[in-house]
């Protein structure tokens, strides 16, 4: 049975369409990573799984049942926001009380609380404001403070948007823990791909309130549905080309430097760290592969070779 499941749902703002005929499913336990450039109704969806938003049309189901006009609180879920909303006044402890149900017994709710932020590394903070903890360790007290609730279905709008690259490397592998040990359904919004990729078993990519694709990671990664699919997921955009009147897309990383290829003329170079972007013209067409190899020159006569191409239908 799947976790979470929308049927056609769509969101209108007076004449703005924020959604239009969006179609998913969830099973348990799996994370959904949404992607989309701004506007295009991630956070929409999110907030309409959550039942702060009622969708125009379609309906909202969780574990089968039809939860479309449903409470918030009715919806066995949590959400963990960007700007982490932390109760400034209250200690750790206290935030991450807060989101319980007040139905255990005092010693209950302290061990509760106390294996959580064991599990997350803060128990040492259980006593400190939010404004004396890192950045890291504010993002681990509001991760701590949903998992207390023991809801099934975890909602994340951007929740690492504000930290630097190790710390998002670091919450990122927390997260990932989570979603394995706990078995906890996951909807990730991120406009970093590699998190995204890292995170998702599915990924939902938006344009304009529409369903561009919905698919598994590899699918999204090597078969597009669209040449804006192709070209907006991934660390780097994929070559879209014509050729023979087909379309075609190819990663970066897919186009390899051969012996005996297909001949082109090096136009640029760039080296960033260990790799070398270099680009080309193929059939009068802008392209760029992506190597380790260092000795590739601007002008220099080179030969490639599409170890993966992706035709469009």
């Amino acid at each position: 049975m799947d976790k979470v499941q929308l049927t056609q749902v769509s969101k209108h703002f007076g004449d703005m369409s924020a959604l239009r005929n969006v179609n998913i499913n969830i099973k348990e336990g799996e994370c959904l990573a949404i992607v989309g450039p701004s506007g295009s109704g991630k956070s929409t969806i999110l907030r309409i799984i959550a039942g702060l938003l009622e969708p125009s049309h379609g309906e909202v189901y969780i574990d089968g049942q039809r939860m479309t006009d449903a409470k918030p609180k009715d919806r066995n879920l949590t959400f963990v926001f960007q700007n982490l909303a932390l109760y400034p006044h209250l200690t750790v402890k206290q935030n991450i009380e807060f989101s319980i149900k007040k139905s255990m017994s005092k010693e209950v709710l302290r061990t509760h609380v106390e294996t959580i932020a064991t599990e997350l590394g803060i128990k040492r903070h259980l006593e400190k404001l939010p404004n004396e903890l890192s950045g890291g360790e504010r993002q681990r007290v509001a991760l701590a403070r949903s998992l207390a609730t023991n809801a099934d279905i975890i909602l994340m709008d951007e929740p690492l948007a504000s930290l630097d690259t190790s710390l998002k490397r670091e919450i990122t592998d927390l997260i990932l823990r989570i979603k394995t040990e706990e078995e906890k359904t996951i909807i990730y919004i991120t406009h970093d791909h590699n998190e995204a990729m890292k995170l998702g078993d599915k990924i939902l990519v938006l344009k304009d309130g529409e369903v561009e694709q919905f698919s598994d990671v590899s699918k999204v990664y090597h078969h597009p549905n669209n040449p804006f699919v192709a070209q907006f997921f991934g660390t780097y955009p994929m070559n879209v080309f014509t050729g023979d009147g087909k379309l075609f897309a190819v990663r970066r990383e897919d186009i390899k430097i051969v012996d005996d290829g297909i001949p082109v003329t090096v136009d640029d170079v760039e080296i960033v760290g260990g790799d070398a972007f270099v680009s080309f013209t193929y059939r009068d067409q802008p392209m760029v592969l992506l190597t380790r190899d260092e000795n590739v020159s601007v002008h220099d006569d080179i030969q490639i070779q599409f170890k993966s191409l992706h035709e469009f239908q």
